[in-house]
């Protein structure tokens, strides 16, 4: 057992982790904001369907560990309401829920870290072996959750490579294990820790796909790998029958991320797309070139060392970046990261003798400060970005009170956000939020319509009635993008991308189908059923006044009256 003292010295970096988790997730605002929701608040409604036996989405992701957790927390705090109740209960406050599952998942990571340094000085009786696995823990807080430079960090979102990095640790602390008994057979309780790890981050995204090969390359002994894969088929035993999609469709999905290129696997039938495959690994060597470059040493050193967990960990660090830059996304790297701290530490000790200890420790603490001042800016440029869209965000209803906002695209709104991940998912979720938000509408710029949550089209003489006018809140995009015959103009935009337009008019369509159907039925004598289809159409939005033509209809029917 490690002294205390030494003890303690493991601590700072798990101290860090907390730290700058709090820093950006108060940096961050609410996960409704625009470049936040994605995919919070996926797992937000997937946990609700884990829970009601409905089918989770998105289907492939999966992410299944995250959905287990978020339907764990919601029962902790409501564990005998009924599903109804307790869908009414969670929808009226998301971001606490979304907040408890995300500082969930951070201690979980943080307890790992001590453990992680824990066990590799019980192993190596070195504290600068220890502090090298623990220190990837700031390479990982600095990986974006997506693209672009308002994004959240993967630490301080609520998405699967949250939880994922506390499987790297326990990864971490198995190979470990196998390390320091590396000349010996592989027993069965290692071999079923490490299944049950390696099933636990394969259910929790499919880029940790590549430490389940890992493992079975350094296990020893033909029973060591035969009890590795039962523990790995036992949890995903258990989580295939938590998954309510057809399997085949998952299968689909992952045979057509390896044979196919782009996004999610759909935009080419290529194994490769050179065009779009050598950029986007350029672009991840960048992001990540301390990574990669300690990876490529450690690898070469590997090989004149005979090393081969050294070789082995490192080149499958490497091969993440050949995977990721297939289907590019800087969190897909996390797997990497995370391991990079375990590959640092195997190429130290290979030239353990030959480094002065004062040098070990300037070289911890030089990164370990500028790792520091390089998330403190990020922190900053973030709460910069993401506040000052809130502050607009509820600016709006106080300098527009008299005005109906309908938001659209990546607008920064809480009921917005809900009817975003609601629609097309799930009809009996639309019903109950309707009658939450009776009279709660946005504009939808696929359909080019306005909605509600029932995803019924709204015509905009009901929305703007008793009201100044209609405004449309979102990203600020080209006018185009709206329905030819809706004409807006824009009045605001912001640096952060957002914009407001007023709407000055809106013809559906099926506005002049309806007044010439209105007409026929007119000349027929079908006098009820032309004012019908009359009325239809000036609430489709039909320019000009036909309120003399309706008066003409209303004034036939009024005839008729004392001939029934």
């Amino acid at each position: 057992m490690p002294p205390m003292k030494k003890i303690w010295s493991l601590c700072p970096f798990p101290l860090i982790v907390s730290i700058f988790a709090v820093l950006f997730t108060n940096a961050a605002g609410p996960y409704w904001l625009a470049y936040n929701n994605d995919p919070a608040y996926f797992y937000f409604f997937n946990s609700l369907y884990l829970l009601d036996g409905l089918p989770l989405y998105p289907t492939t992701h999966p992410g299944l560990t995250l959905d287990v957790l978020g339907s764990l927390t919601y029962k902790f705090f409501h564990p005998v309401l009924s599903h109804q109740d307790l869908f009414l209960a969670v929808v009226k406050d998301p971001e606490f829920y979304l907040h408890a599952m995300h500082y969930l998942m951070v201690f979980m990571y943080v307890i790992s870290l001590v453990a992680l340094g824990w066990y590799a000085y019980k192993k190596s009786k070195d504290i600068f072996f220890s502090l090298l696995v623990q220190s990837s823990s700031l390479l990982v807080l600095a990986v974006p959750a997506n693209n672009g430079d308002t994004i959240l960090p993967v630490m301080a979102h609520v998405k699967p490579e949250t939880l994922l990095v506390t499987a790297v640790n326990l990864l971490m602390i198995g190979l470990l294990k196998l390390y320091w008994d590396k000349n010996m057979p592989s027993r069965v309780p290692i071999a079923l820790y490490l299944g049950c790890v390696c099933a636990l981050g394969v259910f929790t995204k499919y880029t940790f796909i590549l430490s389940l090969a890992l493992v079975l390359f350094l296990l020893r002994g033909f029973a060591g790998r035969c009890w590795f894969l039962l523990g790995f088929l036992i949890v995903g035993f258990i989580f295939y029958n938590v998954e309510t999609d057809p399997y085949h469709r998952i299968l689909v999905w992952v045979k057509d991320l390896v044979f196919k290129s782009g996004f999610t696997g759909q935009m080419t039938g290529k194994f490769i797309e050179p065009a779009e495959f050598f950029p986007a690994l350029k672009a991840l060597i960048i992001q990540n070139f301390f990574v990669f470059l300690i990876s490529c040493l450690a690898l070469f050193v590997g090989v004149l060392k005979r090393d081969k967990f050294l070789f082995l960990i490192s080149g499958c660090v490497l091969v993440q970046f050949l995977m990721v830059a297939k289907h590019t996304n800087p969190h897909y790297m996390v797997p990497a990261v995370g391991l990079s701290g375990l590959v640092m530490a195997l190429f130290y000790h290979q030239f353990r003798e030959n480094i002065p200890p004062r040098i070990g420790g300037l070289s911890i603490i030089i990164f370990t400060l500028f790792s520091m001042g390089w998330l403190g800016y990020y922190a900053q440029h973030l709460s910069a970005k993401n506040h000052a869209m809130e502050r607009y965000s509820e600016s709006l209803k106080a300098k527009y009170q008299d005005f109906v906002i309908c938001p659209f695209y990546q607008s920064s709104s809480l009921v917005f956000t809900l009817a975003c991940y609601t629609n097309d998912m799930n009809t009996y979720y639309n019903k109950l939020l309707y009658k939450l938000y009776p009279d709660y509408y946005y504009y939808d710029t696929n359909a080019r319509d306005f909605k509600d949550f029932l995803s019924t089209w709204v015509p905009l003489s009901k929305i703007e009635a008793g009201h100044k006018g209609v405004l449309l809140y979102g990203n600020d995009m080209p006018e185009n993008i709206f329905r030819p015959s809706t004409l807006v103009h824009k009045i605001d935009h912001t640096p952060q991308g957002e914009a407001l337009y007023f709407v000055q008019s809106q013809q559906s369509p099926h506005a002049g189908e309806f007044l010439q159907y209105s007409m026929m039925l007119y000349a027929q004598g079908q006098y009820l059923p032309a004012l019908q289809y009359g009325v239809y159409a000036k609430q489709l939005g039909l320019p000009g006044d036909i309120g003399g033509y309706l008066n003409q209809v209303a004034a036939r029917i009024s005839q008729m009256q004392p001939n029934k």
